[in-house]
């Protein structure tokens, strides 16, 4: 019932302004409005569902900013407004001050204030807080990216103990990877149906055998994806946290998205590079969102060797 509900609201009200988003390089405030009862929910299962709904939405920058006012919601703050979370930042913090800059901070554009984790500091947005807008020219265009300079803006603690902010954080990545995988999959769709309708030779490109191998091949890499978030997110609704598994999780829908991207892009031959089929934002979208993957192998690579893995 709750992703029946979930896709109603993407498909009915959600799309249409995803498609504002991209235009005009900004996430519209009533994104926001729609989707504020989604956001925090306890459940990790149904968090899970909630990303992998508004992941088939035509825009991950867009999505990517939805998903910072859950990971705000999931530490008890207010998100009556539009907000930005940041993980690690190169921040001077001065009593109650704080200077430095938040580079391509995700709904930077419209945050009215920021979470920043590492720090365990709350920014608010005034006149110590200037906004320089980042122009997005490959992918997350619909993000509100900006780079945020801070020169003695006031703060204030962030009243989540650091258990709480590194569960939230592990919460982030693994809806992050849920809708990854979600957006891959109606990619994938688009890409197969295109195939059914395109002809060469007098039939549909998908009757050739090498087309349905690499349809066929995207589709189980896309489920083996889908199955490692879902069990990330059972595991995470039990007695363990999930968070090596969330790394790998949104390490692997990188991948698997990246080269679903790649294959459905390369099924619309040349029109795959026109902005009349979708493809080519999914390809950009795909693609942008495996930067920092270096950073999760680091991070998988540490993780395992606290387990005493080799």
């Amino acid at each position: 019932m709750l992703r029946d509900s979930v896709r109603r609201l993407v498909d009915a009200e959600l799309a249409p302004l995803a498609a504002v988003a991209e235009r005009d390089e900004c996430p519209p405030p009533a994104a926001f409005d729609r989707c504020r009862d989604l956001f925090g929910i306890d459940d990790v299962l149904a968090a899970v569902v909630v990303a992998e709904e508004l992941g088939r939405l035509r825009s991950a920058g867009l999505v990517a900013a939805l998903l910072a006012q859950d990971a705000a919601a999931a530490l008890g703050v207010p998100i009556d407004e539009p907000v930005a979370v940041a993980g690690r930042a190169a921040l001077t913090v001065e009593g109650t001050t704080v200077s430095g800059r938040l580079p391509l901070l995700v709904a930077g554009q419209v945050a009215r204030r920021c979470y920043v984790w590492d720090a365990g500091v709350v920014v608010e947005s005034g006149p110590s807080w200037t906004v320089a807008a980042v122009r997005a020219p490959h992918g997350l265009r619909g993000a509100g990216l900006a780079d945020v300079d801070l020169d003695d803006a006031p703060v204030l603690p962030l009243n989540a103990a650091p258990a709480a902010r590194a569960r939230a954080a592990g919460r982030a990545v693994l809806l992050e990877a849920a809708a990854t995988v979600a957006a891959a999959w109606r990619t994938w769709d688009d890409a197969r149906r295109y195939a059914g309708e395109r002809e060469a030779f007098g039939r549909p490109i998908g009757r050739f055998q090498i087309n349905r191998h690499r349809l066929a091949e995207g589709a189980t890499t896309l489920t083996a994806a889908r199955a490692l978030v879902h069990d990330t997110a059972a595991a995470a609704a039990g007695d363990g946290d999930g968070d090596v598994d969330a790394t790998a999780a949104r390490l692997y829908a990188g991948r698997v998205a990246a080269a679903v991207a790649d294959t459905c892009l390369q099924l619309h031959g040349g029109y795959g590079y026109t902005t009349d089929f979708d493809a080519e934002r999914a390809w950009r979208d795909a693609h942008a969102l495996r930067v920092g993957d270096d950073a999760r192998r680091v991070r998988l690579v540490a993780l395992a060797r606290q387990g005493g893995a080799s």
